[in-house]
């Protein structure tokens, strides 16, 4: 992880790689005092996706837990084309039975697991949404509250409906 500074503001950058471009150390006389509520190591990233209209939803960069349970993960995520993808591998499954039914099953969830943030990425994008941000929290619900501080204008695309002033 490498820390940012510009100012007030600090920036964490994570990256699975050090190609970031050409960097230049500056010696400080005293260490940046950390933030209050910043966020540590082993906090994920996730990515906020935004439309033109203002709404945005978030996906997880590295597949979690949730995403093992592939129908509630697609549910979830209003992801049917792939809902009806994994519906019609389990009938197959059934329908061939035995040792090969379950290889045709864990082959599947394997897929689903691995590619599901993908497979959000590739319907967002179809839908006219793109990235904007990417923030590290260690929750859904972090994230949402980061989202909130850092881009106040934008609404989640799931929340609550907020009323019209009456003019």
């Amino acid at each position: 992880m490498l820390g940012l500074a510009r100012g007030p503001a600090v920036w964490c950058v994570r990256a699975n790689a050090a190609a970031l471009g050409k960097w230049v150390l500056e010696e400080r006389a005293e260490a940046h005092p950390a933030r209050p509520g910043a966020v540590t190591l082993d906090a994920p990233n996730w990515e906020v996706w935004r439309t033109v209209s203002g709404t945005y939803d978030i996906i997880s960069e590295a597949p979690s837990l949730e995403t093992l349970v592939a129908p509630y993960f697609l549910i979830k995520m209003r992801l049917w084309e792939a809902l009806a993808i994994w519906c019609t591998l389990v009938v197959v499954s059934v329908m061939l039975g035995g040792v090969l039914g379950v290889s045709v099953q864990m082959v599947s969830w394997l897929f689903f697991w691995r590619s599901a943030s993908d497979l959000v990425r590739r319907e967002w994008t179809a839908q006219g949404m793109q990235r904007c941000l990417v923030v590290a929290a260690r929750s859904e619900r972090d994230a949402h509250d980061t989202v909130g501080r850092l881009e106040p204008d934008l609404v989640w695309r799931y929340g609550r409906a907020v009323p019209i002033p009456a003019e």
